[in-house]
């Protein structure tokens, strides 16, 4: 276990780029790209994250002259933009220019997911009823098209919030769709000597799916064990395979997004984005809860290291005050934009490794 990261992280950086309409997409250096925008992609994940760092360090809440929200208040920022950009159908609006106009008729897949997930993490950690409940409303609207989802990650995210909604409230109805999404995901699972992974290529945001499987076997070990257990089974040996398939040379480095790791060919090295990091970092703490086997825990102090400069420019991703970095373009050169992706990501995957190694401490 590292100590420093049983700390509290600095959040300084992210209340800069959060406004009172959500939180700045991208950045151009260390300022706001206003050019850009919002996504409900980073706010959902920035609510995630001001509920957890909440409730592990609430030192946190202290407020300057500078800023005066709490993260409560935060919370209601980023919640606020979730229910402006709702649509009739229960379905969100991703993006919104500066101005907090909608840029798109209906938001991708994964946005979906993404938001499902912060509500119902919401109506389990909010920080008070009030917030609980009106993340609950937002969530039941959305609620018909939770098995609609046709994507692997989509469905991963969607399974995260049906985890959180179901240890809120106990709901039996909710067995039956966490089955049907638990099964489309480990029913893409091949078991094959060189190749244990639900597509025949690594892409993004890869740990995601393992971290979520997890959390859907948790809910179906309700009802069934025996299921259950398959799931987890399947979850450990994906996550040991994604575990060897990211180390170049004995270093961590996320598959690079240009072009990706086509099964038979050799993997692409760069771009590497902090939030594939920091999804390895949530799997890998997960195992570890799961199993209480050291190599996963090791594997999350090892991947936490990449972003202390461990990593394929040898280079730390961390900026003084709260600021990640976007990612590792080639050789030796950071991308030193610090959008909101980056900075959310590493927050949960702080918040992750505080609750699963640092509980007793904090």
């Amino acid at each position: 276990m590292n100590n420093e990261l049983c700390k509290a992280p600095d959040i300084s950086y992210l209340r800069r780029i959060t406004t009172d309409k959500g939180i700045w997409q991208h950045s151009a250096g260390k300022e706001p790209d206003k050019a850009h925008g919002y996504s409900i992609d980073d706010v959902a994940r920035a609510l995630i994250a001001v509920s957890e760092l909440g409730a592990l360090f609430p030192e946190l809440n202290r407020v300057s002259m500078a800023d005066t929200r709490d993260l409560k208040k935060l919370a209601w920022v980023y919640l606020s933009y979730i229910e402006k950009n709702q649509l009739p159908s229960g379905r969100f609006h991703n993006f919104n220019d500066a101005d907090g106009n909608a840029l798109d008729a209906t938001g991708s897949p994964d946005s979906f997911g993404r938001t499902v997930w912060a509500l119902a993490h919401t109506c389990r950690y909010g920080a008070d009823a009030k917030l609980k409940d009106a993340a609950k409303a937002l969530l039941m609207k959305a609620a018909p098209h939770f098995t609609e989802g046709k994507f692997l990650r989509e469905n991963a995210f969607i399974l995260l919030g049906i985890s959180h909604l179901f240890a809120a409230t106990a709901d039996s109805s909710l067995q039956d769709s966490a089955r049907q999404i638990l099964a489309a995901i480990t029913g893409k699972f091949t078991d094959e000597p060189e190749w244990k992974w639900f597509e025949p290529h690594l892409t993004y945001s890869n740990g995601m799916l393992p971290y979520a499987i997890f959390a859907g076997a948790a809910v179906r070990a309700k009802s069934n064990k025996k299921e259950a257990e398959a799931a987890r089974k399947t979850a450990l040996a994906a996550l040991d395979f994604l575990l060897a398939a990211e180390m170049v040379k004995g270093i961590p480095a996320p598959i690079g997004n240009k072009g990706w790791h086509v099964k038979g060919n050799v993997r692409a090295v760069y771009d590497q984005q902090p939030v594939d990091a920091a999804a390895t970092i949530l799997a890998s703490c997960a195992a570890y809860r799961e199993t209480k086997d050291e190599k996963y825990a090791q594997a999350a102090d090892l991947w936490f290291s990449w972003y202390a400069g461990n990593n394929m420019a040898k280079a730390p991703m961390l900026a003084e005050g709260g600021g990640v970095y976007d990612g590792i373009n080639e050789p030796g050169c950071i991308h030193e934009n610090m959008g909101a992706e980056s900075v959310v990501s590493y927050l949960l995957a702080r918040a992750e490794y505080a609750q699963t190694f640092c509980a007793k401490k904090n």
